[in-house]
């Protein structure tokens, strides 16, 4: 166990750098019983260190990533100035969440937090790098019109972007109704209802612990936009499994991101996605990324060693090498 004194530098990136948290700001950590206690007390205590009044609310550990929080959580973020998600699983994309922005909130999302993660790796990263980088890969997807993304493995997903904006998850520091999500180094964006077409094929991991790590073979269909088929060994059958208990627009394709955070460790489910040269996609619920599936899960599904390319001829990504970064460095 960690001491506290460990754990303050990365609070200090939470609460001090990204947050910004004023002096008389009321400031609610979101948690539940799966987080460590060490973890909240540390960012609770630079809170008050920066004259912040926080707070720290518990709800039942969620099961996924999009289940709404219970009322009075939901009552709690849209009152408090800040609010740092602190769970299990995430909560930004949750009508809570969205309900807290649409109060001018300011929130960060910081789920799965854990001391190993408050002492190495993403949240500890220089910023300045993972915020220019991220800059730059959203700059190529907001004028793109397609995205293809490909793996050694055998995926192939084609989709539209076409009118829609991408975003920068991690590391800015959020304006009133704005929020981020740590560890910093994504670029994300929610591709058109119904365009993604394609097949996944033995990614990397699957963003809810009982699914996790893939060991198995796996394979999934792509057509109209949702996953329609899935075969394969274990994680492909939990995943099924999930998809059908879930229902709805669960299976729906609603977010595409390419991780840019070179601190980033891919040994931890939270921050495989943020790994410089990774990429993924999203399922189920997709509205904080202004897309138009509402659904009461979201789940990420990060793959290793992607080639990204927009309208069948710039590379953003090559077998995990991100190209836009040595194309910035040498001003083109």
């Amino acid at each position: 166990m960690a001491a506290l004194h460990e754990l303050v530098s990365a609070a200090r990136v939470v609460v001090r750098d990204i947050l910004r948290v004023a002096p008389g700001e009321e400031v609610l950590v979101v948690t539940d019983g799966g987080r460590p206690p060490a973890c909240i007390d540390a960012l609770t205590a630079v809170a008050a260190g920066e004259g912040g009044r926080p707070s720290v609310i518990s709800m039942p550990t969620p099961r996924v990533g999009g289940e709404e929080p219970p009322p009075a959580v939901a009552a709690a973020m849209a009152a408090a100035d800040v609010t740092i998600a602190a769970a299990s699983y995430a909560l930004v994309h949750t009508d809570a969440f969205r309900r807290a922005l649409g109060e001018g909130r300011r929130l960060v999302e910081i789920w799965g937090l854990e001391e190993a993660a408050m002492l190495s790796g993403g949240l500890l990263a220089d910023y300045r790098q993972v915020n220019a980088l991220t800059a730059a890969v959203r700059r190529r997807l907001d004028r793109a019109r397609t995205a293809r993304l490909t793996t050694p493995q055998g995926t192939d997903i084609r989709l539209s972007i076409e009118g829609r904006r991408s975003f920068s998850l991690g590391g800015d520091v959020p304006p009133p109704g704005g929020f981020t999500s740590l560890p910093g180094g994504e670029a994300a964006i929610a591709p058109v209802e119904g365009s993604v077409e394609g097949v996944l094929v033995d990614p990397f991991v699957l963003e809810r612990r009982d699914i996790g790590y893939r060991r198995e073979p796996f394979r999934a269909r792509i057509e109209g936009g949702r996953f329609t088929s899935v075969e394969g060994g274990r994680e492909a059958k939990l995943f099924a499994r999930m998809l059908e208990e879930a229902g709805g627009d669960a299976a729906v394709v609603g977010e595409f991101a390419i991780g840019t955070n070179r601190w980033s460790v891919l040994d931890r489910i939270r921050e495989a996605k943020k790994a410089w040269g990774t990429a993924h996609v999203g399922i189920g619920d997709n509205l904080t990324l202004s897309g138009r599936t509402a659904a009461g899960v979201h789940m990420d599904i990060v793959v290793l060693e992607p080639t990204v390319t927009l309208d069948d001829g710039e590379v953003v990504v090559d077998r995990g090498r991100l190209v836009v970064e040595a194309a910035e460095e040498a001003g083109t």
